[in-house]
């Protein structure tokens, strides 16, 4: 009995996982659907292929959910065709990010990846009451730091120890402290690190992967 109900809660986690990283997907891709549809003759071309290439890749990755096709496997990431999408979304809603094209490449999951940055914009949006968003790549020895930065009230003190622990979130959160959990398992899946830096003003999270070295 103990052994069955101990399958039935890792079902229980599983499926909550796949929810919620589809639900983070199905948003994905009603925001650039939206986007496309109601500004698409003002938007440059630029804007407008950037915006079908990232409705293409969240609906391939839900079609991998839906058939739980995903193998996990790293491959070399180009990591500005990865954050453009992601950036310029959120560009188009109103939302402030600066970031720069790096040219830089990572070894990593391209779907693990795309979901942990998503889940951190996502979280710097809902949490930073409107501050601009930061994201920067860098190179640091053999390692590729994405940071995603922002200057809004940050991590509740209480929390921020264990602010990468399932189920955890702040008191004014309606989530179910899944998105950081999720975030830091596709990451640490790819061999990287995501860390939560220490700042005075805001929340500062690092994701680490190892650079790509032809």
């Amino acid at each position: 009995m103990q052994a069955r109900l101990k399958l039935a809660e890792a079902r229980v986690r599983e499926y909550e996982e796949t929810i919620h990283e589809m639900g983070g997907t199905i948003a994905g891709v009603n925001a650039a659907a939206r986007l496309l549809l109601t500004h698409g003759s003002v938007l440059g071309e630029d804007q407008a292929r950037t915006l079908e290439t990232m409705l293409s890749s969240e609906l391939g990755r839900l079609d991998r959910l839906l058939s739980d096709a995903r193998d996990g496997s790293v491959c070399v990431l180009d990591l500005d065709e990865l954050l453009l999408p992601l950036v310029t979304v959120r560009r188009l809603l109103g939302h402030t990010v600066e970031w720069q094209a790096s040219d830089l490449r990572a070894i990593g999951d391209t779907d693990g990846l795309s979901e942990a940055v998503n889940i951190l914009l996502t979280n710097a949006v809902r949490h930073g009451k409107g501050a601009p968003i930061t994201v920067a790549v860098e190179e640091v020895g053999d390692v590729i730091t994405i940071t995603v930065s922002d200057d809004g009230p940050g991590v509740a003190p209480e929390i921020r120890v264990d602010v990468f622990r399932r189920g955890v979130r702040s008191d004014n959160s309606d989530g179910q402290g899944l998105g950081l959990y999720l975030a830091r398992e596709r990451v640490t899946a790819q061999g990287g690190t995501l860390e939560l830096a220490d700042t005075p003003v805001g929340a500062r999270f690092v994701v680490t992967l190892a650079a790509y070295r032809p």
